[in-house]
């Protein structure tokens, strides 16, 4: 029972590492970079909070909650958030690519 234990500890502890990391990397990254470099905000506004808003809550939560992820803390509250942002994206950003 033990080994089982420590064998779902393990995947648990990779799949957190690389879905955050991936958040983080692929995702949230770019995003945060437009907003510390300042300027104009061009982003899109799906549910119509304004640009600016819309930016700024996706960077929290592809980057903070990425960060949670990846160190197992909120991590279902940082998985909500996450997994809320990718359905926003896919299914009105990107559902007509």
């Amino acid at each position: 029972m033990q080994i089982e234990n420590q064998r779902l500890d393990w995947a648990s502890l990779l799949l957190r590492i690389s879905f955050g990391g991936l958040m983080i990397l692929n995702h949230g990254w770019k995003k945060l970079g437009k907003i510390m470099e300042g300027g104009e905000i061009k982003f899109a506004d799906p549910l119509g909070m304004g640009a600016e808003l819309s930016l700024y809550l996706t960077v929290f939560s592809e980057v903070l909650c990425g960060v949670l992820l990846v160190l197992g803390l909120f991590t279902r509250l940082s998985t909500l958030f996450l997994s809320f942002t990718m359905l926003v994206a896919a299914l009105v950003v990107h559902a007509g690519d």
